[in-house]
């Protein structure tokens, strides 16, 4: 979107942040998508989706962090 072929070319400090952390926040996204997944399955009972609802919470939590996006 910046046009810029290289990851957070502005900001040096979150590109060297997140070139640290990049093998987790992938694992951590796959792993997420596999949870949404579940959590939006209509054809489990509701008790189980809540079940599924904390993992998919820290998983966003996780990805923020990592991110520096936390409030």
């Amino acid at each position: 979107m910046s046009g810029s072929r290289e990851l957070c070319a502005r900001f040096p400090r979150l590109r060297r942040r997140l070139q640290r952390r990049l093998a987790i926040v992938d694992q951590v996204g796959f792993e997420q998508v596999r949870l949404i997944k579940e959590f939006r399955s209509a054809a489990k009972p509701e008790e189980e989706r809540r079940r599924d609802l904390v993992p998919l919470l820290l998983s966003i939590n996780c990805i923020a962090s990592v991110l520096g996006w936390t409030g």
